[in-house]
C-alpha cells in the first residue's frame, strides 16, 4: 500500500514539472518559427500528451483485452472534455467562437458518430478492422495537412517576456512531453495496483483510473495555459487529444488485433462522448465562452458519468 501511494506521488511530481516546463516551450518553437501556437499545441502537446493512451491501447489489444482499449480511449475523452476544459473555465473562460475552432468540432462530431457506428456494427475485427483503422488514421494525417494549410498566418506573438533559443525552447517542450508521459505512467500504475487490491473489474478500472491518469497530462498542460493566459493552447490540446485518440490511439490499437466488444459495455460512453461533441459545437455557435458556472456543469456531468459507472460495476 505505502508503495503504491509513494509511485503515485512521484507521478504527480513529474506530471507538475512537466506541466512547469512544457507551455514556455510551446510558445517558444512557436514564435521561433512563426506559427501560430495552438498549431504547437495540437501536433506536438497534444500528440505528446496522447501518447499515454496509444501505448494503453495498444498493449490492451496485443493482451486480447479491447475492453481497456475502448475504455481508456472513451474514458479519456470524456475526462478531456468533461474534467479537463471544466477544471480550465473554472480559472478563466475558454472562448471556442473563432470559425476555425467550429471546424475542428464539426470534424471531432463526425469521427464520434462514425466510431458509435463503427462500434455498433461490431465490425472493428479482421480485414475490416483493419481497413477501418487505416481510415482513421489516414483521416489524421488528412486533418493535419488541413490544419497547417488553414493556420498559417500571422507570427506568434510571445506573452512571455524572455526570450528563449530554439534549442531551449525545444527541450522545454519535449521535456515536459517526457515528465507528462513518465508521471502518467507511474501515477496510473499506482491507481492500478491500489485498484485491484479493492476487487474493481477491468473495465471499470479502463474507464476511470486508466483514463483519468492518462488525461493527466492534458490536466497539467491546460492548467498551465491557463496559468500563461493562452486559452487557444489550452483548447487546441484538448481538441487535438481527443482526435488523436479516436484516430491515432483506436486506429493504431486496430492494427494490432480485434477491437469487437459487446456495445452494451461502452454505449453509455459512447454516447456521452457525442453529447459532449453537441455541447461545444453549440457553444461555438452561441459565440459564448465556457465560463466557470459551464466549467461546474461540465465536472458535474462527469462526476456523474463516474457514479453511473460504479453502480454499473457493481451490479
Amino acid at each position: 500500500m505505502l508503495t503504491n501511494l509513494f509511485i503515485i506521488f512521484c507521478g504527480l511530481a513529474l506530471l507538475l514539472g512537466g506541466g512547469t516546463l512544457l507551455i514556455p516551450g510551446t510558445i517558444g518553437l512557436a514564435r521561433r518559427f512563426n506559427i501560430p501556437a495552438r498549431i504547437v499545441a495540437f501536433v506536438i502537446v497534444a500528440g505528446g500528451t496522447s501518447a499515454p493512451e496509444l501505448l494503453v491501447s495498444v498493449n490492451a489489444v496485443l493482451q486480447d483485452s479491447p475492453g481497456i482499449a475502448w475504455g481508456n480511449v472513451l474514458g479519456s475523452n470524456l475526462a478531456n472534455s468533461l474534467l479537463v476544459l471544466g477544471l480550465g473555465a473554472l480559472a478563466a473562460p475558454i472562448i471556442t467562437s473563432d470559425s476555425v475552432t467550429r471546424w475542428d468540432l464539426k470534424f471531432l462530431l463526425f469521427i464520434s458518430l462514425f466510431i458509435f457506428a463503427i462500434l455498433a456494427l461490431g465490425i472493428y475485427a479482421g480485414s475490416a478492422g483493419i481497413a477501418v483503422s487505416l481510415i482513421l488514421i489516414g483521416s489524421y494525417l488528412l486533418y493535419l495537412l488541413r490544419m497547417l494549410r488553414v493556420q498559417q498566418g500571422e507570427p506568434e506573438i510571445d506573452e512571455i517576456p524572455e526570450k528563449r533559443s530554439w534549442k531551449t525552447a525545444l527541450f522545454y517542450s519535449f521535456g515536459g512531453i517526457a515528465a507528462l508521459i513518465f508521471g502518467a505512467e507511474l501515477f496510473v500504475n499506482g491507481g492500478i495496483a491500489l485498484a485491484r487490491l479493492s476487487g474493481w473489474s477491468e473495465a471499470f478500472i479502463g474507464l476511470t483510473i486508466i483514463a483519468i491518469g492518462t488525461s493527466l497530462p492534458e490536466i497539467v498542460s491546460v492548467g498551465a495555459s491557463i496559468l500563461h493566459k493562452r486559452g487557444d493552447i489550452a483548447l487546441g490540446n484538448v481538441m487535438g487529444s481527443n482526435l488523436f485518440n479516436l484516430l491515432i490511439a483506436l486506429g493504431g490499437a486496430g492494427l494490432f488485433g480485434s477491437l469487437v466488444i459487446d456495445i452494451e459495455l461502452v454505449v453509455l460512453p459512447m454516447m456521452l462522448v457525442v453529447l459532449v461533441s453537441v455541447m461545444l459545437l453549440i457553444f461555438s455557435y452561441r459565440e459564448k465562452p465556457i465560463s466557470a458556472r459551464w466549467g461546474v456543469v461540465f465536472i458535474g456531468f462527469y462526476l456523474c458519468f463516474l457514479g453511473l459507472e460504479s453502480m454499473m460495476s457493481a451490479a
